[in-house]
């Protein structure tokens, strides 16, 4: 497929796949991402559904209208309330209020971003498998309603332009489809009889050539509209979209990997402040959703577990070393080594998790290993 590099939100009134003629209308497109914004619209119930640009095995994402623009209301309100917020939510409900633009459906068009979203974990070229997988994760992440909500009010401000849109609603679209999955045209009708000759017209200026289409898209029946996009007019008064600087998040091992700071020769300390930090930078993924999230806090909680044990294991060695040496005069490194023993056992095993973990996290994969579970979500 020709990239542009967008994400495009449309509304439909039929399902793609089902063998009707579907007629996507143009909502709103963002680049470099899939904003919060239109995860939001998608939340409830989301469902996979054929690709309407680019031929199979490429899928998009299907949700309701209704449901999904009173999810994206209880969004906006739960978002800190700053004067842009409030005026590209105004924009936004504005847009999707309109009696003229309601339908039944929205459709998430997420192609072109899933293909980048892919490449970490591809062998030099974007397969099947690499699109799919890219897409199972994507509609895990889009379907959580309540946890967008829930995570709303800690939204950064360099965030709130894509959480909202930034004022871009309505939009023209860089794909901007007529009708797909249309009935064959009927046949001709009989030729009609020669009409008298006409006169010869006045010289008209040459066609524009035709619109050039992209590798893999569906044929366009109309030709596409003039592409317009950063000089639409500001109808609401918001900027043009800020977020597109701002590229997709990749999966990353960053959490477990800081568990590596055990291996510092500071005995006991770097232990303590490698957990401590693994659990930091764990939290602090929770808004990169997806294996991200997951990652984080499953390193979050290892390393609080590995930091809880090693204070425990320490004081306990130092309490059994001082105990038995005063009162029984038991002298030897076993028994009085045996607790320090299972500190260093415990030390190799987070480092062996630590590698492993940000290996994994790093192909996109989720790593779990047993820990006490501080963090919930």
């Amino acid at each position: 497929m020709r990239m542009a590099n967008r994400s495009y939100l449309y509304v439909v009134d039929e399902v793609p796949g089902e063998g009707t003629t579907v007629r996507p209308r143009a909502l709103a497109e963002w680049k470099w991402a899939v904003p919060d914004a239109y995860r939001v619209l998608l939340s409830p119930a989301p469902r996979a559904v054929p690709s309407t640009i680019w031929d199979p095995p490429v899928q998009a994402v299907l949700g309701d209208y209704d449901a999904g623009v009173a999810a994206l209301e209880r969004y906006l309100d739960a978002l800190p309330q700053t004067e842009e917020v409030r005026e590209w939510s105004r924009a936004a409900l504005v847009a999707l209020h309109d009696p003229q633009r309601r339908g039944r459906h929205l459709l998430l068009e997420v192609g072109e971003i899933l293909e980048i979203a892919a490449l970490p974990g591809a062998d030099g070229e974007v397969g099947d498998a690499e699109l799919a997988q890219a897409f199972e994760r994507e509609l895990a992440e889009v379907a959580r309603t309540e946890w967008w909500i829930e995570t709303a009010p800690g939204t950064t401000s360099k965030d709130l332009a894509q959480a909202t849109g930034a004022g871009a609603w309505p939009s023209v679209l860089y794909f901007q489809p007529g009708p797909v999955d249309a009935a064959p045209a009927p046949a001709a009708a009989p030729p009609a009889p020669p009409a008298p000759p006409a006169p010869t017209p006045a010289p008209q200026p040459a066609p524009m050539p035709p619109t050039p289409q992209p590798s893999g898209a569906h044929p366009q029946p109309y030709p596409a509209l003039p592409q317009t996009y950063g000089a639409l007019p500001q109808t609401y008064g918001a900027p043009p979209q800020p977020g597109y600087a701002v590229p997709p998040p990749a999966p990353t091992g960053t959490p477990w990997l800081i568990g590596l700071l055990a291996l510092v020769p500071i005995p006991f300390l770097s232990a303590l402040v490698s957990g401590i930090v693994m659990a930091s930078v764990g939290r602090g993924q929770r808004r990169r959703g997806g294996p991200n999230a997951e990652n984080g806090r499953n390193a979050a909680n290892w390393g609080l577990t590995y930091a809880l044990l090693t204070v425990l294991l320490v004081v306990g060695h130092f309490v059994l070393l001082f105990t038995l040496a005063r009162d029984s005069g038991v002298q030897g490194f076993f028994p009085l080594g045996t607790v320090i023993t299972l500190w260093f056992a415990l030390s190799l095993v987070h480092v062996v998790v630590s590698i492993v973990g940000g290996l994994r996290a790093g192909a996109g994969r989720v790593f779990r290993v047993p820990a006490i579970p501080f963090f919930r979500d």
